[in-house]
């Protein structure tokens, strides 16, 4: 259980920190 709940955590923070190099970028 605590593997899916950081796997999607991991997913979200690479989408989260994606977002600002592409609108700096």
């Amino acid at each position: 259980m605590r593997v899916h709940i950081t796997d999607s955590v991991k997913a979200a923070i690479k989408r989260i920190n994606s977002i600002p190099s592409v609108i700096s970028g």
